[in-house]
């Protein structure tokens, strides 16, 4: 590939590497890792620390591996061995690790979050949740159970609001992501 001005190319490994530089560089000014470097040298992005999102007030701590007895939230292994995980938008992405997260749910078997925690401990919006859970839906990842609602999704005879509920499709993940996304996006343009 020619860069600039048209008398510098770059190779595959050096377009790699300039991207795993930015990545590491957004992580730091998100606060997620911190280097062990001066400015310039080479080597700096080789040793760096990993830090833990939830350290309060602005202070960095090291990260560590979660006990067995801390919660955490999991995604079917096929999310990152069927490369689910490249295929998906962010919203999807969000929404997918809300469900599986869990965390602010009303009781009950499945997962029912409140429009108000889904914004504020989320950050999922609600044209992108719409959207997201309708892709997943058809995607076969997750389970949508529209409570009270006609099949467009608006709610019966005006009545109020009632809460998705929504539950992970482990097998759906077992499916290769390439192949199936292709798939139900061509059925929905031949439905157009």
């Amino acid at each position: 590939m020619r860069a600039g001005n048209g008398l510098t190319t770059l190779e595959a490994k050096d377009k790699r590497a300039r991207s795993v530089r930015a990545s590491l560089k957004r992580l730091e000014t998100a606060g997620l890792i911190r280097f062990a470097r001066s400015e310039g040298k080479r080597g700096d992005f080789e040793n760096y620390d990993l830090l833990d999102e939830r350290g309060s007030s602005g202070e960095q701590q090291l990260y560590k591996v979660p006990g067995l007895k801390e919660p955490v939230a999991t995604l079917p292994p096929g999310f990152i061995l069927n490369s689910w995980v490249h295929v998906l938008e962010d919203s999807e992405l969000a929404l997918l690790l809300m469900v599986a997260c869990g965390i602010g749910s009303l009781s009950g078997p499945s997962v029912s979050i409140p429009a108000e925690t889904r914004l504020l401990h989320y950050g999922i919006g609600r044209d992108p949740y719409s959207r997201a859970r309708k892709t997943l839906e058809l995607f076969g990842l997750l389970n949508v159970e529209e409570v009270k609602r006609h099949r467009d999704g608006k709610t019966e005879g005006g009545e109020n609001h009632f809460l998705h509920r929504f539950a992970l499709r482990t097998r759906g993940f077992d499916e290769d992501a390439l192949p199936t996304v292709t798939a139900v996006l061509k059925e929905q343009l031949a439905r157009t």
